[in-house]
Formats: C-alpha cells, sequence, structure tokens
C-alpha cells in the first residue's frame, strides 16, 4: 500500500504545478478508448502550433463562459476535512466555446457584498472543443460566518467572477491506448481507484517528447450522460511504457479549503458518472523548446 501513498503525494505537487461521502458502491464501468488509426510518431508542426489544440497562454473571455448557480448544501467528507457536518458552496459550468481542445487553468474570486477578494478557489482540467466542466467551488462557510446546518443562510450578495484564465495544450489521444478503471480501495477522502493503462504507439502525428521529459501527466475524467466533466482525478508519475502496460493511482475525493487549486470534485459526483475520459501526455515536447 506504501507504492499507491507515494502516488497520492504525487496529486499534490501535480496540482502545484498546474497553477454525499463515499462508502464501498461499485465503480462504474471501465470505458476502453478507441485506438487512432496510426501506429509511428511523425514530425510534429515546425511553426511551435499544434492543430486542434489551444496554444499556451492567457486566454479571453471568449474562449470560455461560465455561470455560477445558488448556494448549495453538503454533508460529505469534504465538509468533515472542514471540521464540520455541513459545508456550502457555489455550483458552477464551465465551457469551452473555443473549436478546439484547451488544457483550462482557471482561478475564481469571490466578492461578498462588493468586496473582492473574499475567498479565492481553482481548477484545471483538460476540455474538448464545447466540452463543459460542472464543478464546485469555495468554502463559503469561514467567508459567511455561516451556521453549521443545512438550513443556513445568508443575505449577503455573493459575486463569484474569474480572476485568471490560461490555457495549456490539449493533445487529445496522445498515445494509442486502451484503458480499464479498477475497483476503488478506502473509503471518503482516503479513496483511490487503479487506471490499468496498454499502449501499442504513440498516436500519428504527435510532437516528440522532450529527452529530458520522464513523466507524463495524467487526468482520470468521469462524465455524465452528456459527456460532460464531473469529477477530475490528476497524477504525475513516469511516462507511460510504449508499447506496454501501466498501472497509475488516482486519488478521488479530499477536498480542501479555498485558496487551493481544486483537483478533485466530491465522492458524491462519482454516483453520477456514465463514462471515463483517461487523457496522457508528456510533461514537455518539443513544442515546448
Amino acid at each position: 500500500m506504501n507504492r499507491w501513498k507515494g502516488a497520492l503525494a504525487v496529486v499534490a505537487a501535480a496540482a502545484l504545478l498546474a497553477s454525499c461521502s463515499g462508502g464501498d458502491d461499485p465503480s462504474p464501468t471501465a470505458q476502453p478508448t478507441t485506438p487512432a488509426s496510426g501506429a509511428t510518431t511523425t514530425e510534429a508542426p515546425s511553426d511551435a502550433t499544434f492543430p486542434g489544440s489551444c496554444e499556451p497562454g492567457d486566454l479571453s473571455d471568449a474562449d470560455y463562459t461560465v455561470e455560477f448557480g445558488e448556494m448549495g448544501a453538503a454533508q460529505d467528507e469534504w465538509a468533515g476535512g472542514l471540521d464540520r457536518t455541513w459545508r456550502h458552496f457555489l455550483p458552477f459550468t464551465f465551457t469551452n466555446t473555443m473549436d478546439v481542445g484547451c488544457t483550462f487553468v482557471v482561478t475564481f474570486d469571490l466578492a461578498v457584498d462588493g468586496e473582492a477578494g473574499k475567498a479565492t478557489d481553482g481548477f484545471s482540467v483538460p476540455l474538448k472543443a464545447g466540452q463543459s466542466f460542472h464543478g464546485q467551488m469555495f468554502d463559503l462557510d469561514g467567508p459567511l460566518g455561516l451556521e453549521d446546518a443545512e438550513s443556513a443562510s445568508t443575505s449577503a450578495t455573493l459575486t463569484a467572477s474569474v480572476s485568471e484564465v490560461g490555457g495549456t495544450r490539449y493533445f487529445g489521444d496522445y498515445y494509442d491506448l486502451s484503458f480499464e478503471v479498477g475497483e476503488r480501495d478506502g473509503v471518503g477522502s482516503a479513496t483511490t481507484v487503479p487506471v490499468t493503462v496498454t499502449t501499442t504507439a504513440v498516436a500519428a502525428g504527435m510532437p516528440e517528447r522532450l529527452f529530458t521529459a520522464y513523466q507524463d501527466l495524467y487526468w482520470l475524467l468521469g462524465l455524465d450522460g452528456d459527456g460532460d466533466v464531473i469529477t477530475v482525478a490528476r497524477n504525475t508519475q513516469d511516462a507511460l511504457t510504449v508499447p506496454g502496460e501501466t498501472t497509475i493511482w488516482f486519488a478521488l475525493a479530499g477536498g480542501g479549503s479555498s485558496g487551493f487549486s481544486r483537483e478533485l470534485m466530491p465522492m458524491s459526483t462519482y454516483d453520477d458518472v456514465t463514462s471515463w475520459t483517461f487523457v496522457a501526455k508528456p510533461q514537455f515536447t518539443e513544442l515546448d523548446k
């Protein structure tokens, strides 16, 4: 088990670089990807761009939309991490409005009665063109002084906004691969899940990894019936064996207070996952020279 605990520590490190309770319910059925047709790597575009992906850097408000809902309440492992029975949050939907994929890095600000900076929060997630991410932001109980009850309310005016948004390349299927999501281990905030990845090659047309890039960045995304992202789990570890089989363990939950980039969603969101997306890419490619 020590091996997997080490993997969890890497998850936290990856988060820094990017900037109802769980129980024993079974994982949704694993979904294999459809391998790309190519079996060899071809030369990347010489102009350091990549078709089908945004380019690294700041993004404008024309590249996305974000909508926040009304304050919600939950009694789960995130609340437990805050030493509360109930926690309160703002649900949101973030949509990639570009015609290319992009790995978004977003920071939110919460203003209370017009006073900005009462809380900050954020996330990073790869989204295809037109795809949305439905999530939860902010631990409102501290900034608003809410009572520890589901029915807690406030008369304050809450205004959430995007303070920063950037993007990094999204290669889609960098590898020709299939994957299988295994059975969960642990409960609540300690829940992890293994993903077994079988690769045959680097997909055709992908840029070569830099020889100093020994690790890959990994995302396990849970999708709803509309194909939108409702869970995000991350890890960073040695690059996938090509060809070969690699097992990657992901932490699924954990919460965390406002002011940190949330790389996870509550365990209860996994009950609504209907399919999985596994995303892998090198830390650096020749496009980053």
